[in-house]
């Protein structure tokens, strides 16, 4: 709800207390924030909203492709960010994710649905993107849908610089190819 109000108010609209409130502005949000929430979780390896795992293969799955095993995903996947090793092949189609190495262990983003774990600016780059998206509906004005969506384009950089200082930087694993290049 807070995240809702935060778009609320950039809109010039009354905050709301609840997201079964049978107010216009209220059924908006709640059509539409989970969307918006998970859209903004995928377009970055947030700290908050990133798992690993490690997945046994599936039994009893034909396999007619290039890969040796099948797995099931993770049912709270938004997106896969990388398998354990950069080398790692995958394939995410049909349901289920492809590999040659089992079991196949990955960092992927999940649908974190507890705000209070978010960033403040993560937090507020999911407000103005739902201040966009709810734009129209409430104001039509196609400019201050606009607006509202170059401020999400601005906090997201703003976001995302912030969240990646929160580990250590990917080393460069230097093999013999690599080496022979210098």
């Amino acid at each position: 709800v807070v995240i809702c109000s935060s778009a609320l108010i950039k809109l010039g609209q009354e905050p709301i207390t609840a997201l079964t409130t049978d107010i216009k502005t209220a059924r908006l949000c709640n059509a539409r924030f989970a969307y918006i929430r998970n859209s903004v979780l995928e377009c970055y390896e947030w700290s908050f909203a990133t798992r690993t795992v490690e997945m046994a293969p599936l039994v009893g799955v034909t396999i007619d492709f290039d890969w040796a095993y099948a797995f099931e995903p993770p049912a709270d996947m938004l997106k896969i960010v990388k398998g354990e090793d950069w080398y790692d092949d995958y394939e995410l189609f049909s349901g289920n994710i492809y590999a040659d190495s089992a079991p196949f262990k990955m960092k992927y983003i999940w649908k974190n649905t507890n705000s209070a774990t978010y960033t403040y600016a993560a937090a507020e780059c999911i407000a103005w993107r739902l201040a966009a998206d709810l734009a129209y509906a409430l104001t039509n004005s196609a400019p201050t849908a606009e607006a509202m969506y170059k401020g999400f384009e601005l906090e997201l950089r703003t976001a995302r610089f912030n969240d990646s200082h929160k580990k250590t930087p990917q080393r460069l694993i230097a093999d013999d190819f690599i080496r022979s290049r210098f």
